[in-house]
């Protein structure tokens, strides 16, 4: 079986101190400042109060000197506090590691999998203890090989061990942490430092596996039993992966694409940031999602779907080939490519771009040439990152480059996105966010071109984080999609929506104000859609024709469960909209599967970087709307010149900053009633409709 090292640079992580431990903590400061404070007030009383002729009361000291005894007293006392409480914070914060560690073994079937989470969960153990220092051991032969360290920058991978070293641990023995007294000189000249060591075995089925725990003096037991617990789940974990093992070249080689599967995959992600150590931006890594591919499968059949992913395997394969790279099959419609050599982010987002514009390309199958286009997630390596971080900033892009409009590279970055530790407390922290209060709507108003009036209001989930204040969906909805949040999201968004539009109902001039919520795929897909709906629509008291659901994936637009709720819903009078109309593969075929109202041309066709092809594109969006009688919506509206083009053409309604950004549920309501004031909304410091001529209703 092939053996996939772990990691050796220590990722960045966080201790996450809890809000309680944070009030205990003042808690405790403020109680020994009171009795400091207290004592001292009494010893100057006492000082002031002396016996006369300038004596204290208090033999052998005066008040000066007892308040400063006092005080010090105090201080100690508040170190010794402090130290306690701060050691049980990092006792509980090592439980939710672990916990976390536990739930995400569940349901691991590839060893590589279960060993990336365990090297992520031991860099986390020793960010929370400080002094604590692990060592993962192979056995080769007389020697033990280094294949991870974490808190142990002295030691490298690969560095040699006499085996010698090891005698008294057991190998398969994960349920004592052994002490290894008496000759642990190998070991601490190989650290460069003397430390308290401990050691077990790791029970791994490939191979004679040892952890080794280096501590300092004041390094708590407790620790020592967190890393046992870890080493237990990773044995059980790998057990559970050898219960479900198969061939070794069906796990390791995709049979339709000949491309190698996600082990080996991961192992050469695992290599490159080994070998880039100091050089982390030569390395990049890509997810590409093909768009609408469901679509091709449905309208040609199965085997073009295979050709035409065998051919865009291909041509992955070649940028794999120019980059000292490897490219694989993740399964579907989804690959992966390794690039190695590259000098930084930008050389990086080019590779990915010309890869971008190459997959565009028509591919010929026995049904013809088709044309289809991808989506495309890039990560570039950087200090810290763990190949599974790696592998899970390009999947995030890749999700965000979907949601904003397909076809096109998205690259993860830190402005964009946050810090990998704030990606990983979100995703830990998502579900109860998304069950909980935490994430809120904001309303972008719909603006009438003609009359220059708010006519409705877009519905926007925004994220108030405890700590990291209000999040935009960007840092987000993309770990919603990958941790299958995304269902319970918009259905709570939809809820909220509903209910704050009746009440915007009693304001002057918003009766019929109207509100536009976003649908997932997978929502649509869900049978109690309609449903739900019905129940929003009940309990809010909003009419049905004020509420337009806005959809975005038109893979799912063809699901027979999906076009049945959208008829549905569409009879009760639910208007249904096409998001990003124009950016979509067969966005004109989607008009005649789904009962449409209203088509949001995307903002790329807006912008009109290519003027005279977006022209003719919206001509032809614009003649097929008035022939099926649709509403139209030109979205992000950020310059004037943009919305006086819009209105130009005949575009009947638009949203974005130019006329005002999301807000709050009151700031909104505060707005509208200002709007409403005056002589419709402003456009550049003069009433629009005063610029504006009349466009066919």
């Amino acid at each position: 079986m092939h053996v996939t090292r772990l990691r050796t640079s220590l990722p960045s992580a966080t201790l996450p101190i809890t809000a309680a431990g944070g009030l205990r903590v003042a808690a405790v400061v403020m109680a020994a400042l009171v009795v400091a404070g207290i004592s001292a007030t009494a010893l100057v009383l006492l000082d002031t109060t002396a016996a006369p002729g300038g004596g204290s009361e208090l033999p052998g000291m005066t008040g000066s000197v007892a308040v400063a005894a006092v005080c010090v007293l105090v201080a100690f006392l508040i170190a010794l506090v402090y130290m306690a409480v701060t050691g049980q914070e990092r006792a509980a914060a090592r439980e939710a590691l672990l916990a976390r560690n536990s739930r995400m073994m569940l349901g691991l079937t590839d060893p590589a999998d279960v060993r990336d989470v365990t090297g992520e969960t031991a860099a986390a153990l020793v960010a929370a203890t400080p002094g604590l220092g692990l060592m993962f051991l192979r056995r080769e032969g007389a020697h033990a090989v280094v294949e991870a360290t974490y808190g142990l920058p002295r030691v490298a991978s690969g560095d040699l061990l006499p085996i010698g070293a090891l005698a008294r641990i057991d190998p398969d023995d994960t349920g004592a942490m052994h002490r290894l007294e008496g000759d642990t000189d190998d070991i601490d000249a190989l650290v460069t430092e003397r430390r308290r060591w401990r050691g077990c075995g790791v029970g791994s089925a490939d191979a004679e596996r040892f952890v080794l725990v280096g501590a300092g003096r004041r390094t708590p037991g407790d620790a020592y039993d967190a890393v046992r617990t870890l080493v237990a789940q990773h044995a059980i974990a790998e057990a559970g992966c050898a219960a479900h093992s198969a061939p070794v070249h069906a796990t390791t080689t995709d049979e339709l694409a000949g491309l190698p599967g996600r082990a080996v995959f991961f192992h050469r992600v695992t290599t490159a940031l080994a070998d880039a150590t100091g050089h982390e931006s030569t390395v990049a890594l890509m997810i590409v999602d093909i768009d609408d591919f469901r679509l091709v499968n449905d309208a040609m059949g199965q085997t073009a779907g295979d050709e035409l992913l065998a051919e865009i395997a291909g041509r992955i394969v070649e940028v794999a080939a120019r980059h000292d790279g490897i490219a694989a099959r993740f399964g579907g419609d989804e690959f992966a490519l390794l690039v190695t050599g590259i000098d930084g982010a930008e050389d990086a987002t080019r590779v990915a771009e010309r890869l971008c514009d190459d997959l565009r390309r028509p591919v010929p199958t026995s049904h013809g040439g088709t044309a289809v286009s991808a989506s495309i997630g890039l990560a570039t390596a950087a200090p810290g990152l763990t190949p599974a971080d790696l592998i899970r900033c390009a999947d995030i892009a890749m999700y965000s480059a979907k949601a904003r409009g397909k076809s096109r590279v998205e690259a993860y970055t830190e402005e964009r996105y946050g810090g990998i530790a704030q990606v990983r407390v979100l995703e830990e922290h998502l579900a109860k966010a998304v069950g909980g209060r935490e994430i809120v709507v904001h309303y972008q108003p719909m603006i009438d071109l003609k009359t220059g009036r708010c006519v409705g209001a877009e519905a926007l989930a925004r994220w108030q984080h405890p700590t990291l204040g209000l999040l935009k969906p960007a840092s987000f909805i993309p770990l919603a999609e990958r941790g299958g949040y995304a269902v319970e999201l918009g259905a709570s968004v939809l809820q909220a929506a509903c209910r704050q539009t009746m009440a915007w109902s009693e304001l002057p001039g918003a009766e019929d104000l109207r509100i536009a919520v976003n649908i997932a795929g997978g929502q649509l897909v869900e049978p109690g859609l309609v449903q739900s709906v019905v129940d929003q629509l009940i309990d809010s008291g909003l009419p049905a024709y004020r509420l337009t659901l806005e959809l975005t994936e038109s893979e799912v637009l063809y699901d027979e469960t999906a076009q049945a709720q959208m008829s549905a819903l569409a009879e009760m009078g639910v208007r249904i909209a096409l998001d990003d109309f124009g950016a979509g593969f067969a966005s004109l075929a989607n008009l005649h599967a789904v009962p449409v109202f209203q088509l949001k041309i995307d903002r790329g066709l807006l912008v009109r970087r290519d003027a005279a092809r977006a022209d003719a594109m919206v001509d032809v969006i614009m003649s097929v709307s008035e022939y099926l009688g649709l509403e139209t919506v030109a979205e992000q509206v950020e310059t004037e010149e943009h919305a006086e083009w819009a209105r130009r053409i005949g575009i009947r309604l638009a949203h974005g900053h130019l006329f005002a950004p999301p807000m709050a549920a009151d700031e909104f309501a505060a707005w509208l009633a200002r709007t409403n004031a005056g002589e419709g909304m402003l456009l550049g410091g003069t009433p629009m409709a005063g610029l504006a001529p009349d466009v066919p209703a």
